[in-house]
């Protein structure tokens, strides 16, 4: 059976996958905003555009709620890889159950949050921009940070 890497380096990788979906999420928001306001397209009035506000808003709470609740099932699908390996050291075990949670996590996150930027280089409508204020915020704090990586490993094994 192939190891997997140490959960060191899962977390480094993981830091810099969250890190760049962040940025294209930020780069993105911001091009579509400065094309916007310099003038070099303009959204067209339409209508439905209060509609697509709501439907926004709706995307990004299913979004939000269905990452969260994403996480109760990785943490099961890590207590049933735990219980296979009860040899290993936890950490290095479930690191890879972690990586893909966190990754799967902020990616949701972050289509909601472009959906936004898209809604609102297309409608006009500044409401619309919340959603990826709103996905960056949610995606800092789910930031793969040691003390977040030890939780889950806590919350798996009920050992720190």
């Amino acid at each position: 059976m192939e190891r997997p890497p140490p959960a060191a380096q899962v977390l480094k990788t993981l830091r810099i996958v969250v890190g760049v979906l962040m940025l294209g999420l930020l780069i993105t928001t911001l091009m579509m905003a400065l094309m916007t306001q310099t003038g070099r397209t303009q959204p067209q009035p339409q209508s439905g555009s209060e509609l697509m506000l709501l439907v926004v808003a709706g995307a990004w709470v299913v979004a939000a709620g269905t990452s969260f609740a994403m996480r109760g099932m990785f943490v099961s699908q890590a207590r049933a890889r735990w219980d296979g390996a009860r040899g290993d050291n936890p950490e290095e075990a479930l690191a890879p159950v972690f990586m893909a949670s966190t990754i799967a996590r902020a990616a949701m996150i972050e289509g909601a949050g472009l959906f936004g930027a898209i809604a609102f280089f297309v409608y006009g409508q500044t409401l619309a921009l919340l959603a990826p204020l709103l996905s960056l915020g949610l995606m800092g704090l789910m930031f793969p940070a040691n003390d977040k990586f030890r939780a889950f490993v806590h919350e798996v094994t009920g050992k720190i």
